[in-house]
Order: structure tokens, then sequence, then C-alpha cells
């Protein structure tokens, strides 16, 4: 039986068996259902354009998948380096070559790892706004594993970036579902209000932790990135907007909008690490 990246990370019982609830798709409303409430006014989110799709799976060497954005072509093709002749299906990827063209201009393209193609072999959806507040469009696709349960609110983030120089890739996985992409105040930038499973260090799959009850519970992690045409990756960690953040939320069948105090500072800090830092960047590069 074929498992999932994200259900061999989690775990099997974890795919199979564990139950979440969420309460709007990516990039609706304001505040994910685990995280603080904003005053009102204070953030709107941000509006974002349904590509036109063709969703698929590009684990496989031969797989594809494609989008249409607001007169933009986007393809995501799966190859093998070690058998460029691979029929579709016959054998994994080694990696997937995305493509960014504009009508009538030249295609930009990239070549990622498939261990870099973050949040699952399935690309699921594509989206359009402008993120970073210079004018131009950019894009964010929608990965996943088509895990169950929690493993199925899992994913990845693809974004195709404007700069000065021409698109750059950001990408970003374990990111869950109820994310949010919202604008601070009446700043142009757009922030991603990012919600990702606490993992143990070195963990096996298991995403329980030892708290100060004496129980084990699992934890969402809150963090704000926004998007920054001057960063290395295009991106930077915000967390500074707003005194809470990164914000603890526990993981219970009735959310909660207060941070839990169920983790010491010192579990805290082994636990959190800086989201960008994993991330994988680029530049898509024309031809």
């Amino acid at each position: 039986m074929y498992l999932s990246r994200t259900c061999t990370a989690l775990g099997l019982v974890i795919c199979l068996f564990a139950s979440s609830t969420f309460a709007e798709p990516w990039g609706g409303g304001v505040t994910p259902i685990y995280a603080p409430n904003f005053e009102a006014g204070s953030v709107q989110a941000v509006k974002l354009a349904e590509c036109k799709m063709t969703p698929g799976m590009v684990y496989w060497a031969g797989g594809r998948a494609g989008a249409s954005c607001g007169g933009y072509d986007i393809s995501f093709a799966s190859i093998s380096k070690l058998n460029k002749r691979a029929e579709e299906g016959s054998e994994v990827g080694t990696y997937v070559e995305v493509k960014l063209q504009e009508t009538g201009n030249a295609v930009a393209k990239t070549m990622l790892k498939m261990a870099d193609f973050l949040g699952g072999e399935f690309v699921d959806a594509a989206y359009y706004a402008d993120l970073n507040g210079d004018g131009k469009l950019d894009f964010i696709i929608e990965t996943s594993s088509h895990g169950n349960g929690l493993a199925g609110e899992i994913g990845g983030r693809l974004f195709l970036l404007s700069s000065v120089q021409g698109y750059r890739y950001l990408g970003l996985g374990n990111i869950m579902s109820d994310s949010r992409l919202v604008h601070f105040g009446n700043e142009s930038a757009a922030t991603l209000l990012l919600q990702r499973l606490a993992e143990p260090p070195g963990s096996d799959g298991s995403i329980t932790i030892p708290s100060r009850d004496g129980k084990g519970h699992s934890y969402f992690i809150f963090d704000l990135i926004q998007f920054d045409s001057a960063s290395p990756k295009g991106a930077k960690l915000s967390n500074s907007q707003d005194a809470r953040f990164p914000f603890w939320g526990l993981y219970t069948n009735e959310p909660q909008k207060t941070e839990t105090n169920l983790l010491t500072p010192a579990r805290k800090k082994a636990l959190w690490r800086d989201p960008l830092r994993r991330a994988t960047a680029g530049t898509l590069v024309s031809r």
C-alpha cells in the first residue's frame, strides 16, 4: 500500500483515525479557529482569485498538473533524471519542473528536487493576488497528501513571487489548511498567518508532547510571515506585528482562543523552529 510522505511522517494511526474540524478553506476569513481573535478592523483578509485548475499528482514520473491564473499559465511536471524516458506511473519522479508563463512572454521555470516539493505530491488548487505590494500578481499553489483526519489538514504552499529580477519561489511545508492571508492595518504587503502542528525534536511520528499536567497533548503553533520583496526568500518572519505571536494553541475537540498554559517556556523554545529556515526558495529562470 502506498503511503504519502505526510502520512509517513505523522504515523499511520493518525492518518487513518484522527479527526479535526476546520471552519473554512484556505484563504477564507481572517482568523483560524484555534488562533486568537484580532481587534475589529485591525486585520483584513486578502482577496484571492481562484485559478482555473487541472489538478494532478506529481509523485510518479510523468505526473502533471496545471493552472491558468489571470493571464498566466502555471504547469508542473514530474520527471526522473535517472530515466528520462520513464513511462507515467512506472517509477518515482526525482524532480518537479515548475513553469510560469505570461501570455506573449517567455517561460520562466525552475527544477525542484522532489524532496523540496513540500507538503505533498498532489497539486490541488491555485490562487493569485498581489502579496508583496509591488502591483504585480503573485501565485499560491496548494499541495497536499490527500491523507485522512488531521493529516488531511496538513499540506504545503508554493508561492511564486514577483521581484525586480523576475519571479522566484518560496515553498513551505507542514502548513495547516486553516492558515490565512491577511493585511495588517493599511500595509500593502500581505501577511501569512501560519498555523503549524508542533513536532517534538527527533519525532518518530508522534505528535504528543509531555505537558505541565503530566499528560501528553498536541499543539498548534501560529506565526506571522510577511511577504517582502527585499528579503532573501521573498518573505520575513514578522511576529513583532502582534505581541501574542508566536501563539500556542492546544489541539482539542472544542477550539480555544486563549493561549495554552500547559507548556513551559523551555518546552516552547525546544519546539519552535523558524518556518522560513526550513523553507525552500530560489528563482525562476526565463528561457
